[in-house]
């Protein structure tokens, strides 16, 4: 038998740690006290979670169940299966997408531009088209879906005669929305940034694009718009001065 009334801590965060939405309550819905469980009694234990209006999106949404006495903030030991103290154990229980995509620009450098698949026709990554500003950041529109694994996208920024100058490599949306969790036909938008810089310097004026396995750095295959394949699976996209 559990002697204190422990509280049951749910929090539901989304993209940078947002915190989607948070409960403190017994279990039951508040009205099962850990006091009344019965040893060896498997209890079902339902919530709705309302979100957030301001939550951004997209991004997967992740829960945190834990257990607190007195405050908040002390919460009880956590092991795993072998014992080992943990923290709250955090589950991915779905996502939240916009309801209305934002507008795509007309005529993007890059756009139609694709990755994954054995051919163009089977890729499912698309890039919709990039935009470069003067103090480095990099907008990417997106779209895809039904990928079976996660990757990392990799971007470098590259003078006329394909030196790097820099690059801004890492999962998309900093592993907030992973591949897995695109929805088919819901295009989003992604920032980065180049550098510190406050300006790009004057030589660069290409960007290398994609899609590489963190764990073995395989990359994915890289279509071009008329179907025929990028060299090294690399994009290459040109845009202004």
């Amino acid at each position: 038998m559990v002697e204190a009334d422990d509280v049951l801590a749910l929090v539901a965060s989304g993209r940078d740690g947002d915190v989607l939405t948070q409960i403190d309550t017994w279990p039951g819905g508040g009205l099962l006290p850990l006091s009344r469980f019965e040893p060896g009694v498997i209890y079902a234990d339902n919530y709705r979670l309302p979100l957030a209006e301001a939550a951004t999106a997209p991004t997967v949404i992740t829960l945190r169940v834990g257990l607190w006495r007195g405050a908040p903030e002390h919460r009880l030991p956590t092991t795993d299966l072998s014992g080992a103290p943990i923290d709250d154990p955090a589950l991915a229980i779905g996502r939240l997408i916009a309801a209305t995509p934002e507008p795509l620009p007309a005529d993007l450098p890059g756009a139609g531009t694709t990755w994954g698949g054995v051919d163009a026709t089977t890729a499912s990554i698309r890039l919709d088209g990039l935009t470069l500003a003067p103090d480095g950041a990099l907008t990417l529109w997106w779209q895809g879906g039904g990928t079976p694994a996660d990757a990392a996208l990799f971007a470098h920024l590259l003078d006329a005669s394909g030196r790097q100058i820099d690059q801004a490599d890492g999962p998309p949306l900093a592993g907030f929305w992973p591949l897995t969790a695109w929805v088919p036909g819901q295009p989003f938008v992604e920032f980065r940034r180049f550098g510190n810089v406050t300006t790009l310097p004057a030589e660069a004026n290409r960007v290398r694009l994609g899609w590489y396995d963190p764990a073995s750095g395989a990359r994915l295959p890289a279509w071009k718009p008329d179907g025929s394949r990028w060299p090294d699976d690399a994009a290459m996209v040109d845009v202004a001065p």
